[in-house]
């Protein structure tokens, strides 16, 4: 595949299952449906709302995601440096393919949203009151922050590091919900709107910072925390990050969909509320109680001791995988993902501290929301890895990614089989399924009725002495 096929070809992401016969994969990969029960009752609520396990699983990462910026005030010690809940999703799938649940979980901050920007309009008026009459008094106000929850995507590098700046001083969340990524893109194009390198450092909130000679000008954003949560297309994501290399992709949760949303019934239900006024009033009007309650004291999360042993025992054996047998260059996809579990995990014991009422400053993540935040995690790393092979600097990367599987199967062979040359290589069984799901996307393998894989040009001969 050349670089210009790459920049027209759309992908369709399968089912993730589809290419494998495992068992054990179908918790990790569609944690949503069968632990909604188990999750904080504020999300549980939202996540209620929708009857496809997708819709449910998209709604959960834009709630965990927007959540994360609200919490500005919750912190935690990963790998010995303050880390802090903000988290940056990207849900990435063709035209049409399901993405309206995520868009949902935009409404939750409406009414903080709302009251921290009136907030800024009262400051303001009394700012330009205080400066009509400094005329006379001589004594020049300071100007006071005006404080948004929601950042637009339409705005110049400068303007976002201002935002960012002012909901510093004013102890305000920081949100970027954008549905389409073209909109980011079409302000990228333009010489002052590109801010990539602003969000790769505001992700582990390290300081900011802009000086403009014109006017003396200088600004630091010392600890930035915003959240970010994106949708759109895989050519909408080419264009978004350039280059797989800049650390940039690094620091997004990836969920893909393929192309076959199912039909739903679109007529009015009598007995359903109206989603729209749901998340934007009802549920609305409970994150703003959840915001002021978690904002009142700081909140330090830990992970007990087995689940530090797990986080560094899972990403330790991914690390090793990848390296090994994809690309060394992989490694910051898995490393930041293990940082992404933890920053979870914080924003899960929130959401616990906040249904308890628990006033404690430290609270270790609950063994339930781990695993919540694993499964998840692992499928992010999962869809990341597939993603990357998209972008330029891999297109010349062989196709067939596993090829020291691929290379010691016969023309047609099942998923055990796979996995029987996969397993004394040291190769796990989710690094074989994308592998598998890899060659069939990329038509070097497919796939019969049987669940038998076929390398392309090879023909299978019958007892007779005819082709199959």
């Amino acid at each position: 595949m050349t670089q210009d096929d790459m920049s027209v070809k759309s992908i369709s992401f399968p089912n993730p299952l589809e290419a494998g016969e495992s068992e054990t994969s179908d918790q990790d990969l569609q944690p949503t449906g069968r632990q909604t029960d188990k999750l904080p009752l504020l999300l549980q609520k939202g996540v209620n709302q929708f009857k496809e396990e997708r819709d449910k699983d998209l709604f959960l990462i834009g709630a965990l995601t927007v959540a994360s910026g609200l919490l500005t005030k919750v912190s935690g010690e990963y790998n010995r440096v303050t880390a802090y809940p903000n988290l940056y999703s990207a849900v990435i799938g063709p035209p049409a393919s399901g993405k309206s649940a995520l868009v949902h979980a935009s409404r939750l901050t409406k009414k903080i949203h709302d009251h921290k920007r009136k907030e800024s309009e009262k400051a303001r008026e009394e700012y330009k009151r205080l400066l009509s009459h400094a005329r006379t008094t001589g004594e020049t106000p300071k100007r006071p922050p005006y404080t948004v929850v929601n950042l637009s995507a339409n705005c110049s590098s400068s303007k976002f590091i201002t935002h960012l700046a002012d909901n510093q001083e004013g102890d305000c969340p920081s949100v970027l919900f954008e549905s389409e990524i073209d909109t980011i893109n079409i302000v990228r194009r333009s010489e002052w709107g590109d801010f990539s390198d602003i969000l790769r450092k505001a992700f582990q909130s390290e300081p900011i910072s802009k000086s403009r000679t014109g006017n003396d000008e200088y600004l630091e954003v010392t600890c930035p925390k915003p959240a970010i949560a994106i949708s759109g297309t895989s050519d909408q994501l080419r264009r978004f990050i350039t280059n797989a290399e800049d650390g940039l992709f690094t620091r997004f949760i990836f969920h893909t969909l393929d192309g076959n949303s199912p039909w739903v019934d679109v007529s009015p239900c009598d007995s359903c509320p109206n989603l729209t006024e749901f998340f934007e009033v009802e549920q609305a009007a409970e994150y703003f109680d959840f915001w002021q309650f978690i904002s009142g004291t700081p909140l330090k999360v830990d992970l007990k001791e087995e689940q530090w042993q797990t986080l560094n025992k899972k990403f330790g054996e991914s690390l090793r995988e990848v390296t090994e047998h994809e690309s060394p260059g992989y490694a910051g996809i898995v490393k930041r993902h293990g940082l992404m579990l933890f920053k979870m995990c914080m924003v899960f014991t929130a959401f616990r501290k906040y249904e308890e009422k628990n006033a404690s400053p430290l609270i270790y993540c609950r063994q339930e929301d781990f695993e919540i935040a694993l499964s998840l995690i692992q499928r992010s790393l999962d869809h990341s890895l597939e993603l990357v092979d998209l972008f330029p600097s891999r297109s010349e990367r062989t196709l067939a990614s596993g090829n020291r599987v691929y290379d010691r199967l016969p023309g047609v062979f099942s998923f055990k089989q796979a996995m029987a040359v996969a397993k004394p290589l040291g190769i796990s069984e989710r690094t074989v399924q994308r592998y598998l799901r890899n060659a069939l996307r990329n038509r070097v393998l497919e796939k019969d009725e049987k669940g038998l894989y076929r390398k392309h040009h090879v023909s299978v001969v019958s007892d007779d002495g005819q082709n199959i």
